[in-house]
């Protein structure tokens, strides 16, 4: 994942579905929510932040996270639309 993140100049040029995918084949090693709320943020760099505040709402049912303040912070940015690489 590393090399998706630094290969681009900015956001926009990010692999973003690439990482989707790797994180994809993370879960099915380390199912966690941390992992989970990772890739919930990747999907809403690549498909928009609908896509991803709807996975990071699936995650608050999850007494491990529900108090995790990174997952408030990654709602709160899809939220207000600060989720998509594409949308400026």
């Amino acid at each position: 994942m590393p090399g998706c993140l630094c290969s681009a100049a900015e956001a926009a040029g990010t692999g973003w579905r690439q990482i989707v995918g790797l994180c994809n084949e993370l879960l099915r090693y380390e199912p966690t929510p941390v992992v989970a709320a990772n890739r919930a943020a990747a999907v809403a760099m690549a498909d928009g932040p609908e896509a991803g505040l709807m996975l990071l709402e699936n995650l608050n049912d999850d007494p491990a996270v529900a108090r995790w303040p990174q997952l408030h912070i990654a709602v709160l940015g899809c939220g207000t639309g600060q989720g998509s690489a594409t949308r400026r």
